[in-house]
């Protein structure tokens, strides 16, 4: 088991590829949506068996005590299997797809040098590719597994003392030989390359009839399409009357606000006018309550000038009393004894 680059599929990701050339479908269905392990299982337990053949995923029991079972399948299938998945990254994929059948459609020479790149390449992606179309099941080469493992600091040391060692005379020849037999390799591989080119040319009818299966599910996912777009239109729709009830709701809430404010700006004025008034009402009470004090200090005032008059008609009155017996006294005719 190691975890190969999938660059070539996705950039900058990687997946398990277990030792019989089977893809973690879990791992690969993580890369391709961005989602977790969790709901990446989720998406494959739930796919449609129209979409994808449920009969191709197999299951295995993950390493480790506590680990969960998980889904595998060959490359070939791996590859059918992004075209279905839904995200970002799986449409890109397939337009990147559509590109490729687009160039061989308009006769694209460089995809023969691409070809011929991939049928050479020791990437993990080819080698699994070359697998798959072979229908066997075998672990990668030792060189794969090399140039995909994880921080291998033993490997590389050992390959950076075999190319600091000095080469030998009889390495030299070698190497020379070695030469001279690719140099033959390639004179041959064009020949091959050429040969290949008319068998590309001649492969439109053929392809035609490979693509006609791929043109039909391409006309189901447009149906879905199409029918995803009329399930959206009446959402929208929805939406839409949900968002004018909001609206409508909003307005009202701003015209409830806006009479609250002016309530709060009548209420602030009758406040300050009640405050007004209250001011006036304390002086007014204040300068009555002086009134008072000083009505009473009059009173007092006159209240003490009446005693004072009082006890004054009181002398008067006695003094007229004396004066008035005084008279009678002196008015009443002397008696002499006379008879």
């Amino acid at each position: 088991m190691s975890r190969l680059s999938f660059d070539a599929i996705v950039p900058g990701s990687s997946v398990t590829v277990y030792d019989n050339g089977m893809v973690d479908a879990v791992e690969l269905t993580m890369v391709v949506t961005g989602t977790n392990r969790k709901y990446s299982r989720d998406i494959l337990s739930k796919m449609d068996n129209k979409h994808f053949k449920s009969a191709k995923f197999a299951s295995l029991k993950l390493p480790g005590e506590g680990n969960n079972r998980t889904k595998i399948l060959h490359f070939r299938d791996a590859i059918e299997l992004v075209m279905v998945l839904p995200g970002t990254v799986a449409k890109q994929t397939r337009q990147h797809f559509a590109n490729i059948i687009t160039r061989y459609f308009a006769g694209d020479a460089s995809l023969a040098g691409e070809i011929q790149a991939n049928a050479e390449s020791s990437n993990p992606i080819p080698q699994l590719a070359r697998v798959s179309l072979s229908g066997q099941k075998r672990p990668l080469t030792a060189d794969a597994e090399f140039a995909a493992e994880e921080g291998a600091p033993e490997k590389r040391q050992a390959v950076g003392q075999l190319v600091n060692r000095p080469l030998s005379a009889q390495t030299v020849a070698q190497v020379q030989r070695a030469a001279a037999r690719v140099i033959t390799g390639q004179k041959q591989l064009s020949g091959e390359i050429k040969q290949v080119s008319g068998e590309i040319k001649s492969l439109p009818g053929a392809f035609s009839q490979c693509i006609k299966p791929i043109q039909t599910q391409i006309s189901g996912l447009g149906q879905e399409v199409l029918q995803s777009n009329r399930i959206s239109s009446e959402q929208l729709k929805s939406l839409q009357g949900k968002l004018a009830e909001s609206e409508a709701r909003n307005e009202r809430q701003r015209y409830a606000i806006s009479c609250l404010n002016q309530d709060k700006t009548r209420l602030t004025a009758d406040k300050e006018s009640l405050l007004k008034l209250v001011a006036r009402l304390r002086e007014e009470k204040s300068k009555a309550e002086s009134e008072r004090r000083q009505m009473q200090a009059e009173c007092l005032n006159v209240k003490e000038q009446l005693k004072i008059a009082k006890r004054e008609v009181d002398r008067l009155t006695r003094d007229y009393e004396r004066e008035r017996a005084l008279v009678d006294r002196l008015a009443r005719p002397a008696s002499f004894g006379v008879e």
